[in-house]
């Protein structure tokens, strides 16, 4: 499962600077965060940044281009 979470900057850095597993239970906020993401899904395709592909698209970048940049998040299939 991927579930898209929107979490400011320093809960992502006390995550990523704790020793995990979690001593007890996960903070709250990051609870919260968990139940208010967006589940993404199965077999989903690749997301991409759409700003970036219009700005391609605006400097008249060739599609062929656009189809091969990487996803932000990448396909589940």
């Amino acid at each position: 499962m991927k579930i898209v979470i929107d979490i400011n900057d320093e809960m992502y850095s006390r995550i990523m600077n704790s020793k995990l597993p979690f001593n007890g239970e996960p903070p709250m906020s990051l609870v919260w965060a968990i139940k208010n993401g967006a589940v993404l899904p199965k077999g989903h395709g690749e997301l991409i940044d759409k700003d970036v592909v219009l700005d391609m698209m605006n400097h008249g970048i060739l599609e062929e281009y656009i189809t091969t940049m990487g996803g932000v998040i990448h396909a589940d299939r």
